[in-house]
């Protein structure tokens, strides 16, 4: 059965899982100083003795006795094995994860090195966060905002674009065109009559050419195939 990782404690009950993770690697790092241990690994547990009640929840319904999760280990004396609170040290009762204060003596303990916490403004680390996500929030709606400018710039090219060939082009020859592809392209009567045309006009290399163009008319194959019953439109 587990016991408590803090020297000379030894307790079996109420035990503690110490931080894991790499979220939690500063506030793990914290918790060994304090415990005065570098060997501990996952599995190791400290006890509710080491932990003030400023350390715990408030008073659970469901009776459960939870520690906070910027909770530190707080009742701590590495060189006797009594367990008690230092008088004179302000227990920690919130820090930043990427914070960890240097150990100090206390005042009213010079004959003992213990550690002791500058006392904490509980609502300090909730006020950066705010500010810190507030920020982020702006900064994402300032990158939405150009987005959304840039679409809109691009969205209005385009609809020129479509208006000025609209007088030249069929609409199939302006779908081509925004695809890239003829791919199950339905090619109006309109465009054939005027492929063909081109075609006999220019001859079948001339036709093609006119395609390496990237001009949208139909391939060769497709006009070969609704020659039959297509009437040519004289204008």
């Amino acid at each position: 059965m587990p016991s408590c990782c803090v020297p000379l404690c030894g307790n079996k009950s109420r035990l503690f899982r110490l931080p894991t993770g790499v979220s939690n690697r500063a506030r793990r790092e914290m918790w060994e100083n304090l415990i005065g241990r570098d060997d501990l690994n996952d599995n190791s547990r400290i006890c509710e003795l080491h932990f003030s009640e400023q350390q715990f929840e408030a008073k659970r319904a469901d009776g459960r006795k939870l520690l906070r999760p910027n909770a530190v280990p707080d009742v701590l004396n590495k060189n006797v094995g009594a367990c008690v609170l230092m008088d004179g040290c302000t227990p920690l009762t919130t820090a930043r994860e990427n914070e960890i204060f240097e150990l100090e003596s206390c005042s009213n303990n010079e004959n003992v090195n213990v550690g002791c916490f500058p006392e904490v403004d509980p609502l300090l680390d909730q006020t950066n966060i705010v500010e810190e996500s507030q920020t982020l929030i702006e900064n994402l709606r300032n990158a939405l905002r150009k987005a959304l400018r840039e679409r809109n710039k691009y969205k209005k090219a385009l609809e020129n674009c479509v208006n000025n060939l609209q007088g030249t082009l069929n609409e199939d020859q302006i779908q081509f065109i925004q695809t890239g592809t003829a791919r199950d392209q339905l090619w109006s009567e309109d465009t054939m009559t005027k492929a063909l045309k081109l075609y006999l006009a220019c001859g079948a290399k001339g036709y093609e050419e006119i395609r390496r163009q990237k001009l949208p008319y139909p391939s060769i194959r497709t006009i070969q195939q609704r020659l039959q019953g297509i009437t040519l439109k004289h204008k």
